[in-house]
């Protein structure tokens, strides 16, 4: 069974990445919540676990997540376990910080989708999105952000699976990344269907809210 994570701050595109993973047919589980272009692919229960230690604008409270570090292994342990032996992945900016107290055995099982866009691109767009002082904003994702890179490490030393996808390309270059996307998850999808998905995805604002064409078969 896949174990997708996907690491990225806020407005790292993360969301359209997640629309774009849940096209290939990966599941993420039935608690997802809305957000502001629709479906944003992260369940609820993770906010709920990560939300007293981490929140826009705020300091992150380090002393708090490791302190609940059995608690949001086994949450996080869980909703994979949930799903067995489905394909499935999470996803929520929390995650950054959340990861870092979970333990190597965990983290060895999962396969990471990184996303790389620039920090400074980032920050500049929370700025925009978010109504906190924006001095704090951007203490805050530069604070998350140094957590993904830990956990990062942590997973390249543990031989973790990772691709980097970088929000920036997907404007540029869709068909290959979502190609080279559908490669490293080990989806099959064929030109028809990657056409679909760029259709899909290639309008402002981004809307998610399911597969644009059946999948073809995955064999």
């Amino acid at each position: 069974m896949k174990k997708i994570v996907i690491l990225g701050t806020h407005n790292s595109g993360s969301t359209l990445l997640a629309g774009l993973v849940h096209s290939l047919g990966i599941n993420f589980g039935n608690r997802i919540s809305m957000g502001g272009y629709g479906v944003s692919y992260e369940d609820a229960g993770i906010y709920s676990a990560l939300r007293p230690f981490v929140a826009m604008g705020q300091p992150i409270d380090w002393e708090g997540l490791r302190g609940d570090s059995e608690k949001i292994t086994t949450f996080i342990a869980g909703f994979f376990e949930t799903w067995r032996p489905i394909p499935t992945g999470i996803k929520h900016p929390f995650l950054c910080a959340g990861l870092t107290v979970v333990g190597d055995e965990h983290l060895k099982e999962f396969t990471f989708l990184n996303c790389s866009r620039p920090i400074s691109e980032s920050v500049a767009g929370a700025q925009d999105s978010y109504s906190q002082p924006p001095d704090k904003v951007a203490a805050y994702q530069l604070e998350l952000f140094d957590a993904k890179l830990e956990v990062l490490r942590r997973a390249t030393a543990l031989g973790c699976p990772i691709m980097d996808w970088n929000y920036n390309s997907m404007m540029t270059e869709s068909r290959q990344v979502i190609r080279d996307l559908a490669s490293f998850l080990d989806r099959k999808a064929d030109d028809e269907y990657i056409d679909a998905v760029i259709k899909r995805y290639s309008t402002r604002p981004f809307r998610f809210s399911g597969l644009p064409i059946p999948l073809p078969p995955q064999g």
